[in-house]
């Protein structure tokens, strides 16, 4: 089987831009609580001050909630003349996508799909996913975002649990469905910063070969182990053009 290589580092000094997934990712934990709509407002003015390129206004397909709240947050970016670009969750599946080019139409503003999907062999083994199958998801999310004339951007699950072979084919059916941008996850904070650098390394290596040597990578980590920051900078260091994070939230006294 193949194996990750290490890399020299690539960083020349140039910043990553910040992705802010607090509206999104931030609450999915079961001790946090989704604030009413005024405070996800303070949020995204909070996230201007701080520096912040692109922030997540949801995942609309979740209820109408969730569509109710990114229209509202959209909108705020919009007449307030936030200068976020807005992004929002999906699953690989048209209807998913069609729900953020619904939000995009409501609100006049652009939105970069961000569809998800798991590629791991355990999710595979119990999703009882093929290859064949992840590829065609990709593929369909691909077209319905390109219908509603809306940037692409693919989201590996679990990249860092993921054999190369595999992720070589997920990267193929990105870059033919039409994807600007590819999201590298450490969905569980299985990695350390010598594995972050080794993903991207090989994540930049796909792209040549595939022809698109100046394809986007974001880094998305999750923080388990406690290696999330030193993972998110050495994955800036190895070459990301984006990298996620989300605010911290206090605990209840």
């Amino acid at each position: 089987m193949e194996h990750w290589n290490h890399a020299e580092p690539r960083w020349s000094g140039a910043r990553a831009r910040v992705v802010d997934e607090t509206l999104r990712d931030g609450l999915q934990s079961v001790s946090a609580s989704d604030p009413p709509i005024d405070r996800k407002i303070a949020m995204l003015h909070a996230m201007v001050n701080l520096g912040v390129d692109r922030a997540s206004i949801g995942l609309p397909a979740a209820g109408p909630r969730a569509v109710r709240d990114a229209v509202a947050l959209g909108r705020e970016i919009a007449s307030a003349r936030l200068p976020l670009q807005p992004t929002a969750a999906a699953r690989t599946t048209e209807g998913d996508v069609r729900a953020i080019a619904s939000v995009s139409e409501r609100t006049g503003q652009e939105i970069d799909v961000y569809a998800f999907i798991g590629s791991s062999p355990i999710r595979c083994h119990v999703e009882g996913w093929t290859i064949e199958l992840l590829v065609s998801r990709v593929q369909l999310a691909g077209e319905t975002a390109r219908r509603a004339n809306l940037p692409y951007c693919v989201v590996l699950e679990d990249t860092t649990r993921t054999p190369p072979e595999v992720l070589r084919a997920m990267f193929a059916a990105a870059v033919d469905a039409g994807a600007i941008r590819v999201c590298l996850c450490d969905t569980v904070g299985h990695a350390d910063p010598a594995g972050a650098a080794a993903v991207v390394a090989f994540a930049r290596t796909l792209a040549r070969e595939l022809g698109v040597p100046d394809l986007e990578l974001d880094w998305h980590g999750h923080n388990d182990r406690g290696l999330a920051l030193a993972n998110a900078l050495a994955a800036v260091r190895a070459g990301v053009t984006g990298v996620h994070g989300t605010a911290a939230r206090a605990p209840r006294a």
